[in-house]
Parts: C-alpha cells; sequence; structure tokens
C-alpha cells in the first residue's frame, strides 16, 4: 500500500461525546478514522481554512491539501498493514456545522494542543454574568477561562487556559470578516488553523479491545478518531478550567499530546496529525491507570495514515446528526 504513511461565565453543561449517540449496529472491528472536514469521493463544503503550511516530515508523504477543498482525505488505522472490514467504519455528518458558529484557534509560540492557547468564536449568545472587562473600546464580561464581548453586531467569545490579560489581548486583535473571526494575533502568538465550531465530519473506529493486539487489559471497547472544529480544543480548555486538567503525554510521533477524559470514555490520547486536526484513540472498560495510559499511548503510536481511496473502502455508514462536544 504505497498510500499509507509510515512514517471557554458558567460552565456549559456537559454533553455526552457523540459516540455515546452512534447507532448500535456500528461495532468496528479496526481502528480507522479520516480527517474531519475532508468529503470522500465527492466534493464536501469548504469548511475549514488554515494560516500556514503542512508540515512534510523527512520519511513522509503528505499530498497537497487545503482544508475544505473535498479533494483529499486522510485517516488513521492502529495496525500496520492495516485490515478494516467494510461496513465497520463510521463517519457521522453534520450538515449544519458550517452554518456557524466559526473560530479561530490561537496558541502561544510555545504552545500545543490544549495547552497555552485559545479558540476565538463567533457568534456566540450575549453573556448574562461575569465581570464587566473592557475589550479595546468595548465592554464585554469575564470569567474564569473565558472572555465575551461585542463585536460586528454580535458578540464573540474566547474560551481558553491563559492569563485574563491575554485572552484580552487576543479579544481586541480579532475582528469578523464574511461572518467569521479573524485573529492578527499579539505579539507571542500565532493563529493555527480557523474553521466551523462544530466539527461537519467526526470519522471513527470501535472495536474490541481483545480483538486489538496488546490492548486486552483496557476491556470494553477501544475507538480510534480524528475530526476538526473548535469546539473540540475548547472541550479541553473548560476542562481544564474547571478541574478535569488534561495531562501531558510524551509525544505522539513527535507531536505533543495530552490524556485527557474529555472527548467520553476512560481515556483518550490526543495529538495534532496537522494543525487543526485533532487525532485521539481512546478506551472505554478498566479504570484509568499508569498501566492502560501506557497501552493507550502504544496504540496511539502504532497509528498509521491512510489516504482517501482506502478511508472509502472500509464501507463507512454516513450517520446524519449534529456532532456537539
Amino acid at each position: 500500500m504505497d498510500d499509507v504513511l509510515e512514517h471557554g461565565p458558567e460552565r456549559p453543561p456537559r454533553r455526552p461525546f457523540v459516540r455515546s449517540r452512534r447507532v448500535d449496529a456500528v461495532c468496528v472491528l479496526a481502528a480507522v478514522a479520516a480527517i474531519a472536514g475532508f468529503a470522500v469521493g465527492q466534493r464536501g463544503p469548504a469548511h475549514v481554512t488554515t494560516t500556514r503550511a503542512l508540515p512534510t516530515p523527512a520519511g513522509t508523504w503528505i499530498s497537497p491539501i487545503v482544508f475544505g477543498t473535498g479533494a483529499d482525505a486522510v485517516g488513521i488505522v492502529i495496525d500496520h498493514p492495516p485490515r478494516v472490514d467494510p461496513g465497520r467504519t463510521n463517519e457521522s455528518y453534520d450538515r449544519t456545522a458550517d452554518r456557524g458558529p466559526w473560530t479561530t484557534v490561537v496558541r502561544r509560540d510555545d504552545g500545543s494542543l490544549g495547552r497555552h492557547g485559545a479558540v476565538v468564536t463567533y457568534p456566540v449568545p450575549a453573556p448574562t454574568t461575569g465581570r464587566h472587562t473592557r475589550v479595546g473600546p468595548v465592554v464585554g464580561r469575564s470569567s474564569p477561562g473565558e472572555v465575551v464581548w461585542p463585536v460586528a453586531g454580535g458578540h464573540a467569545r474566547i474560551r481558553s487556559d491563559l492569563p485574563q490579560a491575554d485572552m484580552v489581548a487576543i479579544a481586541a486583535a480579532t475582528s469578523v470578516l464574511a461572518g467569521r473571526p479573524v485573529v492578527d494575533a499579539p505579539p507571542g502568538f500565532h493563529a493555527v488553523a480557523s474553521g466551523t465550531y462544530r466539527p461537519v465530519y467526526v470519522r471513527e473506529v470501535r472495536y474490541g479491545a481483545q480483538e486489538v493486539r496488546g490492548a486486552a487489559e483496557l476491556g470494553g471497547l477501544v475507538f480510534a478518531v480524528v475530526a476538526s472544529g473548535g469546539a473540540i480544543e475548547e472541550r479541553l480548555y473548560v476542562d481544564t478550567v474547571y478541574g478535569s486538567v488534561p495531562a501531558r503525554a510524551e509525544t505522539v510521533h513527535g507531536r505533543p499530546a495530552v490524556v485527557t477524559s474529555s472527548f467520553g470514555g476512560n481515556a483518550a490520547v490526543a495529538w495534532e496529525p496537522v494543525p487543526g486536526v485533532v487525532a485521539y484513540v481512546g478506551y472505554s472498560g478498566a479504570s484509568a491507570g499508569d498501566a492502560t495510559l501506557a497501552v493507550l499511548h502504544t496504540l496511539a503510536e502504532r497509528a498509521q495514515v491512510l489516504d482517501g481511496r482506502h478511508w472509502r473502502a472500509t464501507g463507512p455508514q454516513v450517520i446524519d446528526q449534529v456532532n456537539e462536544y
């Protein structure tokens, strides 16, 4: 297979991750997921843009991809060579995600996924609680991990693990263009990606832990997911501010990673294959501990990349639903 790569006022109500609402018929045996926002076999809505070129590390191949063109698709499998049975994969399609809200992900220069960054979202409801806080020429409201302020006839919001002064600086540097937030990042910060708040696509595989090499002690189910959308990283910041701090994992494929329970199940290891796109491998079964997290990290390191042709070959079941995080 030449196409396989070797190598944030009040706390929002917690909603169960979308996996809990999947149809029971989806019992996936191999860990495959596709990068959200890429249409498979057809051109999808142009819902994600990036602010920088995709990296091409030595020894890997990444086709020229512009998020939102629908020209390509990428997925992950846990083992190589991948073994995927058609009809066992799941693709959740949110056909209303590209109607808004929209987000821009900003990070401090030493930041990474879920750490030292912020998610800017527009439009959002007007705030009803929080301290009055000046944002440039206007007055907004702030609370732990969050600033909401009026802009462009509506309101925008930042959720973050940064100090309030940094959040206010990012807010003051935010404008709205064609209904979407645009951040002229302050010194020491950079914009990572912009796109829909909710993922347009969530592509996932679930399978029994007993059927995956080295994963038996996890018990229950193992899942592998790839998706993009500001709500995913925002979930990490909300949980950080309110006490569920993502633990730092070493790395996954050389990229900073987090261990979190924000995405459902007992735990998941999450990282960015490319800026603005989140992949995670998680499980639901045995209690999380050092041993189970070590197994989970090993599974994430074993993840391999598929192109769109191999994702289509799995015969994914497409489910229309709202992809809430």
